[in-house]
């Protein structure tokens, strides 16, 4: 057996190899919640593969998204990491609901992006989906965010987009939720 420097064996996963396990599901995992009971979930595993780019002034954030997405083909990406600055911002706030879906706001001041993270790709028949939020800090440090609508880029926004290239995404209507909420399949 290794030598446990860290004290980190039985916590940190195995190292990750450059080939996929034959194996790409992993096994059902059980997640408590103190408010409900125990619920299965699937988790599906995959190996992923990145992008870098870079938006300049006035860029319109989903637009360039939808377009790298279309463009590569790429069928269940997600945002890993993004930095950067908006001068425009339209996002849905938190209390929308399918009876109410439109409690949206219009900031037209800077912001710096703190966070913006989301599923978003092509599905089996080539349909664009996409789940993005944001979180925005003001110049005072006060921060807003949201389910986004339009992202307008201020200086620049760095952008790290992943896929995880044996699956798919896709969307279906929830009727417990009244959205169309994601699906993850293997990729045929």
């Amino acid at each position: 057996m290794a030598e446990d420097k860290d004290g980190l064996a039985g916590i940190l996963p195995p190292k990750a190899t450059a080939e996929p396990s034959e194996t790409a599901t992993a096994t059902p995992t059980t997640i408590f919640s103190p408010l409900r009971k125990a619920k299965q979930h699937r988790a599906l595993a995959t190996t992923t593969r990145s992008f870098a780019l870079r938006l300049e002034p006035e860029e319109e954030i989903v637009e360039a998204l939808q377009k790298t997405v279309q463009e590569l083909g790429l069928r269940a990406a997600f945002v890993q990491t993004c930095v950067g600055s908006v001068n425009h911002a339209v996002v849905r706030l938190a209390n929308a609901t399918a009876e109410q879906p439109n409690e949206i706001v219009e900031l037209t001041q800077k912001f710096e992006i703190c966070s913006l993270v989301g599923t978003l790709g092509l599905d089996a028949h080539d349909e664009y989906s996409k789940h993005i939020h944001v979180t925005l800090a003001d110049a005072e440090g006060r921060c807003i965010g949201g389910h986004v609508i339009s992202l307008k880029v201020f200086t620049t926004a760095e952008i790290v987009l992943g896929e995880c290239l044996e699956l798919q995404f896709s969307r279906e209507q929830d009727d417990r939720t009244g959205f169309p909420e994601l699906r993850v399949s293997k990729r045929v």
